[in-house]
């Protein structure tokens, strides 16, 4: 049997991506079996299961990519901080990058001058006329606005706050 040099080329070069293939395959299967589907959890899950856990985070930020869960945000104790990756964890995830500060939490007099300062440089809140006290940063925003949307903006701007729990409202349209 006579094979000639072109046929046995092209030959090999199958047998070389059968063999490619196969591998891709199994690497792929391994992949799986190391890092079981990602689909289980999700940024919101994971901002519902701290929440569930009594765990607020001040600018969560959560990413998936390759496997790999980055959470960033600000806590106010260190055990929160630890507490972080156990939680993603449980929710299926194997690699964890916490990249959560620990940021002890301003005082009320504090809370007031940021939650001021924030809606002052907020120009769709021009206008309004605002009066902000902080209790245990329970935010009150008490004034007139002059649309509804400026009642949800106010509500969203001092909701970003550093130190503050929840926000109370009671503002007048005029």
């Amino acid at each position: 049997m006579k094979h000639d040099k072109n046929s046995l080329s092209e030959s090999l070069r199958m047998s070389v991506s059968k063999i490619k293939s196969g591998a891709m395959t199994l690497s792929a299967a391994f992949g799986l079996f190391l890092f079981p589907s990602m689909a289980s959890a999700s940024p919101a899950s994971i901002q519902s299961a701290l929440e569930g856990q009594q765990i607020h985070v001040s600018r969560l930020d959560v990413i998936e990519t390759e496997g790999i869960v980055i959470v960033r945000g600000q806590v106010s104790r260190a055990d929160q901080a630890a507490q972080i990756s156990e939680i993603v964890k449980s929710l299926g995830y194997s690699r964890v990058a916490n990249l959560v500060n620990v940021v002890p939490l301003p005082d009320d007099e504090t809370i007031v001058l940021n939650v001021e300062r924030e809606i002052s440089l907020t120009r769709s809140l021009e206008g309004c006329r605002l009066v902000v006290a902080s209790n245990d940063g329970i935010v009150t925003l008490r004034g007139t606005v002059q649309s509804e949307l400026q009642k949800d903006l106010a509500a969203q701007v001092i909701r970003r706050v550093i130190g503050v729990k929840n926000v109370l409202t009671t503002l007048d349209t005029i």
